[in-house]
């Protein structure tokens, strides 16, 4: 059985030989045509796919974003089934609250229960739980009683809701809130002509990167009267929108969408390659009902309020 080298052998000959490769040079015009495009194949796909179509050298970073909304307006419904709410209205009437986060709610239809003070009156027949009753039968208006969805306590009296039906009386804001559908066409139509000033300051942490929707370039006249229009190359940048201009982008009708009520929501998009100038970087504007249409019951958005008058 034969020895291997030594280890000082094997020491030698690393240091003090050299290894070479051999080059086989074949005279094949397939066979060197084939390597090339082999070859070309590689470069091209790093070239043209990696660092051209999927910028495969670039970094992606998250974007920092804050909104504010302010809105300009005046209505005036000009109609006579309305009592004191026939009134000039502007925004701190109709904007509830002023401000809030996310969003922004403009009120457009309105139904009226006037005169409400707190006192005694009869329920309302449809609030779903049983409150029909007689003058000898109040059974079912135990005093101090609460229905969950009613409109007040109940006293235990029985007390005349109209000249054919009778129900328990309650303590609360009377008279009880009427069973109307919302006024057709709606009593703040105009406020389609509202405009929005939207206010959108994006940064990218981590390119040290800042812009406003509301671009420099702009001079302050323009910004005054502009109104945002996305077929025009220039005014569908501005940030002020016509709430009828918003409902029509996202293929709606204001005066049907005013009087139930609804949820719309603008989507600010910046997509931008910050290899070129800072001047590319802009904001894209789409607007989207989010709520559902097709419900068979409460359809919209709506809310109770009180007012004094």
């Amino acid at each position: 059985m034969a020895d291997g080298p030594s280890f000082c052998q094997r020491v030698v000959q690393v240091v003090f030989e050299y290894d070479t490769p051999r080059i086989v040079h074949i005279k094949n015009k397939k066979v060197g045509l084939i390597n090339r495009l082999i070859q070309l194949g590689i470069i091209g796909y790093i070239i043209g796919w990696v660092f051209v179509y999927k910028k495969g050298y670039q970094d992606f970073g998250d974007i920092v974003s804050s909104v504010s909304t302010k809105l300009k307006g005046v209505a005036y419904p000009n109609r006579t089934d309305i009592g004191d709410l026939n009134r000039v209205w502007d925004i701190a009437g109709l904007v509830v609250p002023p401000q809030q986060r996310d969003g922004f709610f403009i009120m457009t239809n309105m139904i009226i229960t006037p005169d409400q003070h707190q006192t005694t009156c009869a329920e309302a027949p449809w609030i779903g739980g049983n409150v029909s009753c007689t003058d000898t039968d109040t059974s079912n208006c135990p005093a101090g009683h609460v229905e969950l969805t009613g409109n007040g306590m109940f006293t235990g009296k029985c007390a005349n809701f109209s000249s054919e039906v009778q129900t328990c009386e309650i303590q609360g804001w009377c008279p009880v809130e009427q069973q109307d559908n919302p006024p057709s066409p709606a009593v703040l139509e105009d406020a389609k002509e509202f405009t929005i000033l939207l206010k959108n300051t994006i940064s990218f942490p981590l390119f040290n990167f800042t812009k406003r929707n509301i671009l420099d370039d702009y001079d302050p006249g323009y910004l005054k009267n502009c109104r945002f229009n996305n077929s025009d190359p220039v005014d569908k940048y501005c940030p002020i929108i016509r709430l009828d201009t918003m409902v029509k982008e996202a293929n709606q009708n204001f005066t049907a969408l005013a009087e139930q009520g609804g949820i719309m929501g603008i989507f600010i998009v910046w997509d931008c390659n910050l290899d070129l100038h800072y001047n590319h970087c802009l904001p894209h504007y789409s607007f989207r009902r989010i709520d559902r249409t097709d419900s068979h019951f409460s359809v919209g958005y709506n809310f109770r309020l009180g007012m004094s008058l």
